[in-house]
């Protein structure tokens, strides 16, 4: 009988509680705050030295509390761990994305991205004619026959004569009776960097002449339109964005601008604004973290 009753109490009991939950659902706001998971935002481990006190770690926690609350970031959640500080941030600092006016022909690509606008309809036409692919040097590395061996690679517009300079100067050199390398002869730069180490000179000397320079090169769009064009594997990749570019007539943008209203760019497509708006969102929340 006891059992009986106890039992009737827990349902009774169990029963209240989604009762009330349901009156709290019903008659309050149904906003749920999201969660990291479902909103997005940021996550950020701070950690301190060891044996860092606890009067300091709180007064940091306060101080990231006070700079994020002054962001407008909706429910920060920033808590001492030990001499970890843990801060999630969900959602992002209050920035905004504003429609502006303008008159502008753009390069663009099927997608809106812009290869560069123009004041006038004839400037952008005359920078459009400047578009071609050409092969460019992306780096130029030392090669020899050893593959486990890690050589340098050089880049710039002297990569080239860099790399050819850099294989001239490797030398064989030989190497006092128990040194760390093992002794022997090794490839060896004015700088004392060793490339490789043999029993014997001629092997050295063998591996030497073995050493070359391999260039990478990549197909690039090139042209006088004053933004930076991209560079792809392939001449076909190169050439497929440039016969899918054409001069559009721009009457609006969309500028991102942050929450102290600093402008942190402007787009054609109001898509890659929010994008940017995301992002820039994050990276002034970690900065001021």
């Amino acid at each position: 009988m006891r059992h009986t009753r106890a039992l009737w109490l827990s349902v009774i009991f169990v029963g209240l509680l989604v009762t009330a939950s349901l009156i709290g659902l019903l008659g309050g706001p149904l906003s749920p705050t999201l969660g990291l998971d479902l909103e997005g935002g940021v996550s950020v481990t701070l950690k301190a030295p060891d044996g860092t006190s606890a009067d300091t770690m709180e007064q940091a926690r306060a101080n990231i509390d006070r700079r994020v609350n002054a962001l407008g970031v909706a429910e920060p959640d920033i808590s001492v761990q030990g001499t970890n500080i843990e801060v999630q941030l969900p959602g992002l600092a209050k920035g905004t994305i504003e429609r502006r006016s303008t008159v502008q022909s753009c390069i663009e690509a099927a997608d809106t991205t812009s290869y560069g606008c123009f004041p006038t309809r004839e400037a952008a036409d005359g920078a459009f004619g400047t578009l071609e692919v050409q092969t460019k040097t992306q780096k130029v590395c030392i090669t020899g026959d050893n593959a486990d061996q890690i050589f340098p690679c050089f880049t710039g517009e002297t990569a080239q004569k860099d790399a050819k300079a850099a294989v001239d100067a490797i030398t064989v050199q030989e190497q006092p009776t128990g040194a760390a390398n093992g002794g022997g002869f090794c490839l060896q730069d004015p700088s004392a960097a060793q490339f490789g180490c043999f029993p014997t000179k001629d092997a050295a000397a063998t591996a030497k002449a073995a050493l070359s320079t391999e260039a990478t090169t990549a197909s690039c769009l090139t042209g006088d339109t004053g933004a930076s064009l991209p560079c792809f594997p392939t001449q076909d990749e190169a050439a497929t964005l440039k016969d899918g570019l054409k001069v559009v007539d721009e009457t609006a943008q969309y500028c991102v601008v942050s929450s102290d209203q600093q402008d942190l760019g402007c787009f054609l497509d109001p898509q890659q604004a929010q994008v940017e708006l995301q992002r820039t969102g994050q990276g002034e929340l970690l900065r001021i973290i």
